[in-house]
């Protein structure tokens, strides 16, 4: 159909060339919008990497010594067992919505937690203990987590002693 209009009109090989131009001046800005949007999305994906690894790097100044059991003492008026946890914030921004939770005994790791400790704030390089209450016998501890909100509203999580946190996206704890 536009090699018959073209030929009908009688223009000869100048409307050929003309309209190989502008075919090609199509094809080629199609090009360029695909290669322009491939390069802003690559950007994107490198720019949620930089400000994953920055929160990342901010997370692991977050410090969880735990859990650690207290005996009960009677010459300081306490009868239960506690266990504790220190935490320490290291980094240069307070953490959010903290959370200890510790299951016990036959509860599941997928159930609620027998015990548990919430703090709103916790400001930068502030490092105190959080007790827990676990009543007059010692507590079967299978599993335990910590877990807080950045600044920039990324949630993290540690359930095991001496490693690095990860994401928390609602997750079961790892067994004690």
């Amino acid at each position: 159909m536009f090699v018959e209009s073209i030929t009908s009109q009688g223009e000869g090989p100048a409307a050929w060339i003309g309209a190989i131009g502008q075919a090609l001046g199509a094809l080629f800005t199609a090009a360029a919008v695909v290669v322009a949007l491939c390069l802003a999305s690559k950007e994107s994906r490198d720019r949620k990497r930089e400000d994953f690894g920055r929160s990342l790097a901010q997370a692991k100044l977050v410090r969880v010594g735990g859990p650690g059991l207290v005996a009960p003492n009677e010459r300081h008026g306490r009868n239960e067992y506690r266990t504790e946890f220190k935490i320490e914030n290291y980094s240069d921004r307070p953490i959010l919505d903290l959370h200890i939770e510790l299951w016990t005994g036959q509860t599941k790791r997928t159930e609620r937690p027998n015990m548990a400790v919430h703090s709103d704030v916790w400001k930068r390089e502030q490092a105190e203990f959080l007790r827990l209450s676990a009543g007059e016998q010692e507590p079967a501890v299978t599993a335990w987590r910590v877990r807080w909100t950045d600044a920039d509203g990324r949630q993290w999580c540690i359930d095991k002693a001496g490693t690095d946190p990860y994401p928390y996206a609602g997750e079961a704890p790892r067994p004690y």
